[in-house]
């Protein structure tokens, strides 16, 4: 191991305890299975649902936008107190103990745990100075990339850790933070030196082009002739400028909580530089996964060719490469053909039925369990999406949701997470 290599495994070992007693942690026992414990000192896995709010996921390709679960909840229940009782006695009820990204506060501090997500990526891309980002914010996932170059980038940071975290210092029932989701980590291309490319392609004014060919002339090299090692280099001063800068801004604002990662697109989408450096900062690492299930070899792959490779592979070899912190994957989901939905727009594996989709996912939480560098999850989401799909630029229709737009749970897949989340000895507790 090289001396570079010992100092990313020594700072990430650093950063993994870096939170406290009292507060949620992470720590890895003598048989190397990582474990989070809770405030009161046990050992438990982080198990959540994503955007469990009043409203569900509404259509903004209809004017005014249309939010079915809402008028549901509008004339089904007498008061939003009793939605609030009902959604958090069916999360305990299922096994959950999470209230993932973009749950209503009200559900906070009532025996469930939650996180906060910073985005201070894309909320430093906001407004029409394009010498904010690298990538532009197409209204979509994994289409954006702030400018960590900016001049002003660092003071951003810590004007969010002020506004998001400061507040949270003391709570005991705060799990983490986020700081961004999905950003474009491969810039506008596909290709490892995308965001490389994306720079390149700036303008000579752009604060980040400019960066750039400070960087390339401290090099002795031409940007029209970079090598993959220059490719390399400069996407780990990129992703170390992004991890770095906003990691630090959230210890100085709160130093007892978890950082969560940036909750990437996919295990095999960030370059290697982008990995290795939330390994360096972060205390978890975040991913969101959509496996396929290949069902006649009973195993899950990273992606839907038959060549791909297994889950444990792949996420255990983004694991190794980051230097140490445990996984978290916060979204997955395996959408049924039979909700009434078009199901044609979005991520994950089309499952025919609802018996198919709740048997491949407990198998899914099943594997997860087996893997001892992951600690959690959140489940992608409460509610299903609307068929006309959510917005012109954003047209995802599919049926994600433990309950539908009508609030009836999906008895079969409920069913499936009470059995697999209650298991005893279920994923290292």
């Amino acid at each position: 191991m090289t001396a570079r290599h010992l100092l990313i495994v020594f700072a990430s070992a650093v950063c993994a305890f870096s939170s406290i007693a009292g507060f949620y942690r992470v720590e890895k026992d003598s048989n190397g299975v990582w474990r989070v414990i809770s405030p009161d000192g046990a050992p438990v896995v982080m198990r959540g649902v994503d955007y469990v709010n009043l409203r569900g996921q509404g259509c903004w390709r209809v004017k005014p936008p249309r939010f079915r679960y809402r008028e549901h909840n509008e004339t089904s229940y007498v008061n939003r107190a009793e939605w609030e009782n009902e959604t958090l006695g069916r999360l305990r009820d299922w096994g959950f103990n999470l209230l993932g990204v973009g749950s209503d506060r009200s559900l906070e501090n009532r025996g469930m745990a939650h996180v906060r997500i910073l985005t201070v990526g894309r909320s430093f891309m906001k407004g029409g100075d394009s010498d904010r980002w690298i990538c532009p914010d197409m209204q979509r996932p994994g289409s954006s990339f702030p400018n960590v170059f900016h001049p002003e980038f660092a003071t951003w940071c810590d004007r969010r850790a002020a506004e998001i975290c400061a507040p949270e210092r003391d709570s005991e029932n705060l799990f983490g933070y986020f700081l961004d989701n999905e950003l474009a980590w491969r810039g506008k291309g596909s290709r490892k030196d995308g965001l490389f490319q994306s720079v390149r392609a700036l303008p000579e004014t752009h604060s980040a082009k400019k960066h750039m060919q400070n960087w390339a002339k401290r090099r002795g090299i031409d940007l029209s002739g970079v090598s993959e090692r220059d490719v390399e280099d400069f996407n780990q001063e990129l992703a170390e400028a992004y991890f770095g800068t906003a990691v630090a801004a959230i210890r100085r604002h709160d130093p007892n909580h978890l950082v969560l990662g940036a909750r990437f697109a996919g295990a095999g989408n960030p370059p290697d530089a982008a990995w290795v450096a939330a390994g360096r900062h972060c205390d978890v690492l975040s991913f969101n996964s959509y496996p396929h299930y290949d069902a006649q070899k009973d195993v899950f792959r990273n992606f839907r060719s038959p060549y791909s490779q297994s889950i444990d592979v792949a996420y255990g070899g983004r694991w190794r490469l980051a230097g140490g912190p445990p996984l978290m994957i916060t979204e997955w989901s395996f959408p049924a053909l039979d909700a009434g939905l078009p199901c044609t727009r979005g991520a994950g594996h089309r499952m025919k039925t609802q018996r198919e989709r709740s048997e491949v996912s407990g198998k899914y939480v099943q594997a997860l369990a087996k893997m001892p560098f992951v600690v959690g999850y959140c489940y992608f989401m409460w509610t299903d999406q609307p068929p006309e799909g959510v917005s012109d630029s954003f047209p995802e229709n599919s049926n994600y949701g433990l309950v539908s737009a009508t609030g009836k749970p999906y008895a079969e897949l409920t069913a499936e997470f009470t059995r697999v989340q209650k298991a005893k000895g279920e994923m290292h507790e």
